[in-house]
């Protein structure tokens, strides 16, 4: 987490109907999931595809906030996030190839452990 949002429910505003960690909430995991699908869709021309996946995550986007969970904001955060990483992401890969990914996964691979150690990053519960 880079910049710590409480969620609406830890901030006192409005009432939440899904128990939820008191985590960061910007921006939404879910939304961007959803948003950076579409983005990538959509730089390979699959636009109609990209555009139901849009769809689908601004419902996705809609609900989290009616369930108290999520500003508006941190969907549009989500939204960004989504397409400058895609962006970014299809351009090294056409750039540099598939190679660069390999070897930033194995390079992800082997400092998540020790960032996780040094506190810099949280790890994910559930995930070892």
């Amino acid at each position: 987490v880079v910049i710590y949002s409480p969620r609406p429910f830890a901030a006192g505003i409005g009432h939440t109907f899904l128990a939820h960690r008191m985590n960061s909430s910007f921006p939404s995991n879910h939304a961007t999931v959803f948003f950076t699908y579409a983005a990538v869709l959509m730089v390979f021309g699959k636009d109609r595809l990209a555009v139901a996946v849009g769809l689908l995550g601004a419902l996705v986007a809609w609900s989290r906030i009616y369930l108290g969970i999520h500003y508006p904001l941190d969907m549009v955060g989500a939204a960004v996030v989504g397409a400058v990483s895609a962006t970014a992401a299809v351009s090294v890969m056409r750039r540099c190839g598939r190679l660069s990914f390999m070897m930033s996964e194995r390079l992800h691979a082997a400092l998540t452990p020790l960032l996780v150690r040094a506190h810099v990053i949280c790890p994910v519960p559930g995930r070892h």
